[in-house]
């Protein structure tokens, strides 16, 4: 025999239920999956056709028109597959300008390196720019070298461990800044900590806002 408790528990129940339902409905609490925005940083680089076909050996920076430093937003699903794509920033760069942004750097690595400790980076990166536009007759400030020069070194730093040096056209250029630097880049571990002192350092004024 069902006790009186036990016939009232039943229904009780059920009339919650609705009123959690009718109380979403109401509020407009329906969940939809929830797209996650990320931004990615990275180099294009646009070669020539002609001359990559009938290469033999490393061509290096031969065939490398423009290099592309390109800021994307990606809009992602919840499992991680790519919803839609948009390019919100792209500087471009001559084979002359990467190669004299990367002396610049190396020479001046001590300097970097005590700015990094000051926290004065900034500055560090506004001579080199000066020092750049001067020479080369081009307009790029401080901030678009420092991320130029975060992701040559994240690109070196993808070689050291094993990605194939064709894909990276200014391996030889970086490779020859060991002698100014050689106690960073003498392991991938430790030319990971310096990137990621640089990322930080970049990421604290981004290169496309004002600071």
């Amino acid at each position: 025999m069902v006790s009186g408790d036990g016939e009232n528990s039943l229904p009780r129940r059920s009339k919650r239920l609705r009123s959690g339902e009718e109380k979403g409905q109401e509020q407009g609490e329906e969940k939809m999956p929830v797209a996650k925005v990320v931004v990615e940083f990275s180099l294009v680089y646009e070669r020539d056709p002609s001359l990559r076909s009938s290469r033999r050996g490393p061509a290096g920076t031969k065939d490398i028109l423009e290099t592309l430093f390109t800021k994307t937003q990606k809009k992602l699903d919840d499992e991680g597959a790519l919803i839609e794509s948009e390019i919100l920033e792209q500087t471009s760069w001559s084979n002359k300008e990467v190669e004299y942004l990367i002396m610049l750097r190396s020479q001046g690595n001590q300097v970097f390196e005590q700015a990094l400790k000051n926290q004065k980076l900034s500055l560090a990166w506004e001579k080199a720019a000066l020092g750049l536009s001067k020479t080369l007759k081009v307009t790029k400030d401080a901030k678009q070298c420092q991320w130029m020069w975060y992701m040559l070194m994240k690109e070196y730093n993808s070689v050291l461990q094993g990605k194939d040096k064709e894909e990276f056209p200014f391996y030889p250029q970086m490779e020859d800044t060991k002698k100014y630097r050689a106690e960073v880049m003498s392991s991938s571990t430790a030319a990971e900590v310096y990137i990621e002192d640089e990322r930080r350092s970049a990421e604290n004024c981004s290169i496309f806002s004002t600071c």
